[in-house]
């Protein structure tokens, strides 16, 4: 039954009989009409993340109310007050848009109209990432390495560490360089929401300090063994690469990374014979010396 006026008499009537209206007998029992339901509002956090843990707390409660109904959609409680008006520690374990209602009771057993709220619970970004080397052998120290994320997203940024392995930031394909030995590499992504993943990989380079050198190459112009070079994996830091003939005068001289003689000097080829290499790099933490001789064949 419903009353839809405070104003006038309102009262129930029950009228008992047999259909013959001298038989009939009526009872009557007046209603109050109370002129306000009661109120409340709360509030929740609009956009969240999964597994975010948020207070649902009222903001403004009416007179005369004692009794509280909550429904979460289907979230998991972390933790309420005693009271049943909150607050609560709320999260939600999948994303998805949810509905969060209260119905309020007051004393004199009047419900509320259920006040209803959403919050959106965004999905965590994906922070999986793949490790590209430069080269298919072993992964060395200084090497240059490409790093790229499994989402491309211009909406989010990307933080890379340990931040000494990266000339820059906040891309989702970068370069960089292993400069120790056993190190974590950590992407993290953060959306718009401010919703965050981080996953790591252990990338464990050797030093890879030997550097070969060939007993001869053949200057001639073929496209084969043209040019004298140290052999090596990863990258060397050179101080010194010096080549000098018998009679101890330096034909060739370089502090490349990744020096290389044709076989003259001055623009002059060097005769056939013997000649002696003097060589100095960097490579784990350490400089490291060599010498050796090579054979010069036309």
């Amino acid at each position: 039954m419903f009353y839809d006026t405070v104003t006038g008499n309102n009262y129930v009537m029950l009228t008992v009989g047999d259909g013959y209206a001298p038989c009939n007998v009526t009872d009557t029992i007046p209603m109050t009409v109370y002129i306000n339901s009661p109120t409340a509002a709360f509030y929740v956090k609009p956009d969240i993340c999964v597994g975010d843990t948020v207070t649902i707390a009222l903001t403004s409660i009416g007179a005369g109310v004692t009794d509280y109904t909550w429904n979460f959609g289907g979230s998991t409680m972390v933790a309420a007050s005693s009271n049943h008006g909150g607050p609560f520690l709320v999260s939600w374990p999948n994303p998805g848009v949810y509905s969060v209602s209260l119905t309020v009771i007051s004393n004199l057993l009047c419900p509320s109209v259920p006040i209803i709220d959403t919050v959106d619970v965004h999905a965590l970004p994906d922070a999986a990432f793949d490790v590209v080397p430069m080269s298919t052998g072993a992964l060395c120290l200084e090497d240059s390495i490409l790093f790229k994320a499994h989402l491309n997203n211009p909406n989010c940024y990307y933080l890379w560490q340990p931040l000494h392995c990266f000339n820059n930031n906040d891309k989702w394909e970068i370069w960089g360089k292993v400069e120790q030995g056993r190190t974590d590499i950590t992407l993290t992504v953060t959306d718009p929401f401010g919703c965050k993943a981080t996953t790591s990989q252990p990338l464990n380079p050797d030093a890879c300090c030997t550097v070969l050198f060939p007993n001869a190459f053949t200057p001639n112009g073929d496209g084969h063994n043209d040019k004298y070079r140290p052999i090596f994996n990863g990258y060397h830091n050179f101080h010194e690469f010096r080549i000098v003939n018998r009679w101890g005068q330096t034909v060739f001289e370089s502090a490349n990374s990744y020096p290389e003689w044709d076989g003259t000097f001055n623009g002059v080829a060097q005769d056939m014979g013997t000649y002696y290499y003097f060589i100095s790099y960097d490579c784990g933490g350490n400089t490291i010396e060599a010498k050796g001789d090579l054979t010069l064949v036309r």
